[in-house]
């Protein structure tokens, strides 16, 4: 049964890759709308900053939470702000200028820069995606092997059948 469930559910995966309408510009300003890399600018106050992390997640946290009160975006805060939100949370952070954060917070920045294997950049996402395209490749000329196997040997079963039953 689980088998079963587990092939229903590659079928309708892939009914919902064949029918996914993806709106890039959508996309973009919804991640300019959103705080998805509010851990990377922890991240970077922690090791710039020599902070422990926990001290600069506060100011981050604080930092968003100004933020949203404000209505504003990330790409909307500047340095006052981030200054502001460590100060209210008393944690000495390193000076961090308005374009140096706001590109912290920027998520294309943020995956740019992402260069390790595997990663989400998109030289990388592109790499793998041949390496998966090229495997795939090779698995259908696999299954077409298979395939030709099964109807010659099916083929010679009913040959063979013909001949016993004369």
């Amino acid at each position: 049964q689980a088998s079963t469930q587990a092939a229903h559910m590659l079928d309708l995966f892939g009914d919902v890759l064949r029918t996914l309408v993806v709106y890039p510009d959508a996309m973009r300003a919804r991640l300019r709308e959103g705080w998805s890399t509010a851990s990377h600018l922890a991240d970077v106050l922690a090791r710039e900053g020599n902070l422990p992390f926990r001290g600069a997640h506060r100011v981050v946290a604080r930092l968003v939470r100004l933020a949203a009160q404000r209505s504003l975006r990330p790409d909307q805060v500047d340095a006052a702000i981030l200054e502001e939100a460590a100060h209210q949370v008393d944690v000495q952070i390193p000076p961090m200028d308005t374009t140096t954060l706001r590109r912290h917070l920027d998520a294309e920045e943020f995956v740019r820069t992402r260069v390790t294997e595997g990663s989400q950049h998109p030289d990388e996402v592109r790499r793998v995606l041949d390496l998966a395209a090229e495997r795939l490749r090779d698995e259908e000329g696999w299954l077409a092997d298979r395939r030709r196997a099964v109807a010659a040997a099916e083929a010679e079963l009913r040959r063979a059948i013909q001949t016993i039953a004369g």
